[in-house]
């Protein structure tokens, strides 16, 4: 009989254990549903979910243009450009530049100046004065000899150097920036010369950040500006090529 009734408070004894920890355990989930939940992203519908920042060894994605860019873009802050002068900004290749009226970028494929540039274009642009109306299947090298100005902008591998032209190496300070430059004449049929038709200056800017988009042989790419214009160019027409490359802003 003592053996029945020890085992019968065994089972009461762990009856009741059971059941406190069974309230214990209600209680904690209870009190947790009520805690303010930690930080965290949060998703609203409509909101924009960015990229996670990329580990500190890893470089962050480069951004890409699509579409096209104003050919005229508001003068951002800490720039000013001369009176009646526009502002170009190219997202592409990181630089920004101010041009005089009259002036525009053409594809020499319309009359006239482009109101914006598609993106496909931003690497190699032709900034073109004394141009407009242009007039379709006309030769660029024709147009220069009769007085048009033309300013072309490339990116320059640094791999990629020059054998038959010269080699920008005449140091030119401009603000915090130093231009390479170097002067080139051309002949009739647009081959370097000693003595020409055409005459060239090129400059070489250096480039803040890598063209986006770019792959791994456009690290360390730079900006290459040839101006083009006839010998017989004015002081004007001249002075007006230098002010437009020394406004070039990379950023």
């Amino acid at each position: 009989m003592a053996s029945i009734r020890l085992s019968r408070h065994a089972s009461r004894a762990l009856i009741v254990v059971s059941i406190a920890i069974i309230c214990v355990t209600l209680a904690v989930l209870a009190a947790t549903s009520d805690e303010p939940s930690k930080p965290g992203p949060v998703t609203r519908e409509g909101a924009l979910i960015g990229a996670p920042n990329p580990p500190p060894d890893e470089t962050p994605p480069v951004a890409t243009v699509d579409g096209s860019v104003p050919a005229r873009a508001p003068t951002p802050a800490g720039v000013t450009c001369s009176t009646g002068w526009s502002y170009f900004d190219n997202p592409v290749m990181h630089y920004g530049l101010c041009f005089p009226p009259g002036w525009g970028f053409s594809d020499f494929r319309s009359a006239n100046a482009m109101d914006s540039v598609p993106a496909v274009e931003l690497e190699n642009l032709h900034l073109l004065g004394n141009a407009f109306p242009w007039h379709p299947g006309a030769l660029p090298f024709d147009a220069i000899k009769t007085g048009m100005l033309d300013i072309e902008l490339d990116v320059l591998p640094t791999s990629v150097r020059s054998n038959t032209e010269c080699e920008p190496a005449t140091k030119q300070i401009v603000g915090l920036l130093t231009f390479l430059t170097c002067e080139q004449q051309y002949d009739d049929a647009g081959l370097p010369s000693s003595s020409g038709a055409l005459r060239a200056l090129k400059v070489i800017v250096p480039l803040r950040t890598q063209p986006a988009g770019g792959s791994g042989d456009l690290s360390g790419a730079r900006l290459l500006v040839i101006a083009r214009s006839r010998p017989t160019a004015s002081v004007k027409e001249v002075t007006t090529l230098w002010q437009i490359v020394r406004s070039i802003r990379p950023y």
